[in-house]
């Protein structure tokens, strides 16, 4: 049978008109059962907690229907439509119930159920967000990507320690010529300039410079005769430079010459 166009609009309002006039019933249920379960909290909080059931249920309804993307998301929301329409109905149950009609007892622990509930309700719903934004295909991608990368890391750790124990000897002879060095240099120091490093010297003289010598201007020593005590010769006098050439020739003439036979003989023994 064809149903005419006019017919299928006049439905869809009908239907609409019943379908919000059902939502603002349960709505009303469930915001009156919330200010009766919280009693000392802001005047907004049940109807904030229309997100957990009511609107909670429509909302992961639009998400099932226009955005879930992939069968874990799609499984998400379509899960938590259900699981919201009966938490719906088990505030539309406890305030009927429990709203202070006298035509029927209450069934022990409904109360409790419901005031639980309320908690429940709010933990998975907050759950559910966490992980429809988890499994989305993008992110799947990016974690996918992601482990690659780590055991590509890995398994450059994994060579780092083989080549290391391969290599060891030769970094770590490359170390020690770099630690060699910088210990010649440090005892071949001589930061006063003075020609003598400073692990010779003591901590005295160190930084103190004696004055200079070779630069003066050399006097040849004055040969005229002066005039001598009653009894004594008139004596030339020596420049420093004429003292220390003849030390030296004291100094090689005193010096040990070895023998034909390998062992050394002092000057003046044969």
């Amino acid at each position: 049978m064809k149903i005419s166009k006019n017919k299928r609009t006049a439905t869809k309002i009908i239907f609409g008109l019943i379908s919000a006039a059902l939502l603002m019933w349960t709505a009303y249920l469930t915001v009156s059962f919330l200010s009766v379960a919280l009693p000392g909290a802001f005047w907004l909080a049940p109807y904030l907690g229309l997100v957990v059931f009511d609107a909670g249920m429509i909302g992961w309804l639009f998400v099932y229907l226009y955005l879930a993307e992939g069968a874990m998301q799609r499984t998400i929301a379509l899960g938590l439509t259900v699981f919201n329409l009966l938490g719906v109905g088990l505030m539309t149950i406890a305030e009927i119930v429990l709203g202070g009609q006298t035509l029927t007892a209450a069934p022990e622990g409904l109360g409790t159920a419901a005031i639980w509930g309320v908690g429940g309700w709010t933990f998975v719903n907050v759950a559910a967000i966490v992980a429809f934004h988890l499994s989305s295909p993008d992110a799947r991608i990016a974690a996918a990507i992601q482990d690659e990368k780590d055991a590509v890391v890995d398994l450059a750790l994994q060579d780092l320690t083989a080549r290391r124990e391969q290599n060891a000897l030769a970094l770590s002879q490359d170390m020690s010529a770099g630690m060699y060095n910088t210990l010649v240099n440090e005892l071949a120091s001589d930061t006063d300039g003075d020609g003598v490093p400073d692990i010779y010297e003591r901590k005295a003289n160190r930084g103190k410079r004696d004055a200079p010598t070779h630069d003066a201007p050399r006097h040849d020593a004055d040969t005229t005769p002066t005039a001598a005590a009653p009894g004594q010769g008139a004596t030339p006098r020596l420049h420093p430079d004429d003292v220390a050439a003849i030390a030296a020739v004291v100094a090689q003439m005193s010096a040990p010459v070895p023998s034909p036979n390998g062992q050394e003989v002092k000057p003046g023994n044969p």
